[in-house]
């Protein structure tokens, strides 16, 4: 970065296939720790894109000076636009206007669902540090076919489809050991 570039020409000649998908990640996973849902409609890439949008409308003031690495500065940008987000419906649901349904139980069994929530979780610490993993987890969850996911991340097929391969390796040692962990509860 020499001195004379402004922070929108280093904005206009960033890379950023690999900020969005690791935004996005970073995303998914404060929402997951913050273990709260955003309003209807409204994903955790949304945040992320929403942060890009601020950054570059001049709504949220990069210093390239003072902070070199856009990638952390978006992420606290997302951060505080996640932490905004929650606040705001605290508040409605305070005032007694929150009127969003509360997520039901998704199965007539009780501890099937506990099992689901704790192999959920489990999958998600065991991907920790790959954003690339947890977006296409995210993905596959919500019924995203492999090109579907391409094209919503910008991502290679080939690169989808070794994540899948690796994501099943993933969960088969989670269901291993939790299977263990079951059997030995039961004994």
């Amino acid at each position: 970065m020499s001195q004379t570039d402004s922070p929108l020409d280093l904005l206009e000649n960033h890379d950023w296939s690999t900020t969005i998908i690791k935004l996005s990640a970073y995303a998914v996973s404060i929402c997951r720790i913050m273990r709260n849902q955003l309003p209807k409609g409204l994903e955790p890439e949304d945040l992320a894109m929403d942060a890009i949008d601020k950054v570059y409308a001049g709504e949220r003031k990069w210093d390239p000076q003072k902070d070199p690495n856009l990638l952390n500065y978006l992420k606290s940008v997302v951060k505080s636009l996640i932490s905004n987000h929650f606040r705001s419906e605290e508040v409605r649901i305070k005032g007694g206007e929150y009127s969003s349904e509360t997520p039901l139980l998704g199965h007539d069994n009780i501890e099937e669902e506990m099992y689901y929530q704790q192999l959920d979780q489990e999958i998600a610490a065991a991907m920790e540090g790959d954003p690339e993993l947890c977006l296409v987890y995210k993905a596959l969850k919500e019924g995203y076919k492999p090109g579907e996911i391409a094209e919503e991340y910008a991502m290679e097929v080939k690169k989808i489809r070794n994540a899948q391969k690796r994501l099943h390796r993933v969960v088969l040692k989670i269901i291993n050991i939790l299977s263990k962990e079951i059997t030995n509860a039961k004994k």
